[in-house]
């Protein structure tokens, strides 16, 4: 049996010590998990506690008001117009990015059609786009969410909140996992939307578990963020740095690496180093 070189040995220890750092990363981020929802309950404290002010009555463009719950103060610097949709249960998940506070009043109203001697609008839709690249956006717009919904339903769905806490918990564990943009963001959306259009917005259980389905479906393997390299925080003389630079991945070379670009390991062929898997390498032994 040949004995590991120098520079396998090195490597491999790379290896160890790569999957060691993971591993206190997944702990930090369950620590994290538990401090939002530590906040969070200390803010649900502070929305129990009675109101100091006559309630307000809020009216979209439509004419439609919402029940006398005081949204405007609980909620300044939000279009009214957002919040009668959430009463109304017809509020779209792409929207959140427009539920932070002190933004301007804008023009929900979006394409304006005359038909038959009556004029109708639609409501715009927000863009993927409004979200950028990581959840800090949708994180405050859902923030609002779940404040908005408790003052509407606190009564009459009192563990709703604690549903939503749930779903917020999740998402954003998900989120230090997976890429934001194309992966945790789609999921969050679309399972937002699928719950809230069905009849289940109001549901504990809906919010409180994304079912398995749904995760695999825009989170898989491809979706992983890149694992950082040893190399980013060692001189380029440790041997821990070899890790990204000289570690040939095995399964790129044998069958297909489930990592795709974030892979830590260089997807060149084993024989030859070129661009390309050993498979499809001319030089090789057949």
């Amino acid at each position: 049996m040949v004995s590991p070189t120098a520079e396998e040995r090195a490597a491999a220890m790379a290896e160890e010590r790569a999957e060691e750092l993971h591993q206190l990363e997944v702990t930090r981020l369950k620590r994290k998990a538990e401090q939002e929802e530590l906040l969070f309950q200390a803010q649900l404290v502070a929305l129990r506690a009675p109101a100091q002010q006559p309630a307000a009555q809020l009216q979209d463009a439509e004419g439609e008001t919402t029940p006398e719950v005081s949204l405007t103060a609980v909620l300044p610097g939000i279009a009214a117009t957002h919040l009668v949709a959430i009463h109304k249960n017809k509020f779209l998940a792409e929207n959140l990015s427009k539920l932070r506070r002190g933004r301007r009043e804008e023009d929900t109203t979006g394409q304006i059609t005359f038909l038959n001697g009556t004029l109708s609008t639609t409501r715009v839709k927000g863009s993927m786009k409004d979200f950028g690249s990581t959840i800090s956006i949708w994180s405050e717009g859902f923030h609002n969410y779940m404040i908005a919904s408790h003052s509407l339903y606190k009564v009459t769905f009192p563990d709703l909140i604690y549903g939503m806490i749930c779903y917020y918990i999740k998402i954003a564990s998900l989120a230090e996992i997976y890429i934001w943009s194309g992966g945790v963001l789609d999921l969050a959306i679309a399972y937002m939307n699928d719950i809230t259009t069905n009849g289940r917005g109001l549901t504990t259980e809906a919010w409180s578990a994304i079912p398995q389905e749904w995760i695999d479906m825009y989170c898989g393997p491809m979706k992983i963020l890149p694992r950082k390299s040893a190399s980013t925080s060692l001189p380029s003389s440790s041997p821990l740095s070899i890790s990204k630079t000289k570690t040939i991945c095995n399964n790129f070379n044998t069958s297909q690496c489930g990592f795709g670009a974030s892979c830590h390991r260089l997807h060149i062929c084993s024989h030859c180093q070129g661009e390309h898997p050993l498979s499809k390498c001319p030089t090789a032994p057949k």
